[in-house]
């Protein structure tokens, strides 16, 4: 696990709201439509795109000065190195 996953991971695991909401993403199940492993990816790509309209809502709330231009953009293309699939497993383990 990288250092920008293990630090989401820390604040999904600090905030018992969040780490509620992000599991009943993971344990959604689609039977008899889907595979145990088909739902894991569907469910994976719904929670990074969830993480990402979260981040998105908060970038777009920011006041606009330059600093929270450099801030806001810095922590988007974070995103970018979280390992989804990874933040997923330690969801599902949880349970």
């Amino acid at each position: 696990m990288n250092g920008i996953t293990a630090t989401v991971w820390d604040v999904i695991t600090d905030n018992e709201s969040l780490l509620a909401e992000l599991t009943a993403i993971m344990c959604k199940e689609y039977k008899p439509f889907l595979s145990q492993e088909q739902t894991l990816q569907v469910n994976t790509h719904q929670l990074e795109q969830h993480m990402l309209e979260q981040m998105t809502t908060w970038y777009e709330w920011l006041p606009d000065t330059p600093i929270n231009h450099i801030g806001g953009e810095l922590a988007m293309a974070v995103l970018d190195a979280v390992e989804w699939s990874l933040v997923a497993e330690h969801l599902l383990a949880s349970v």
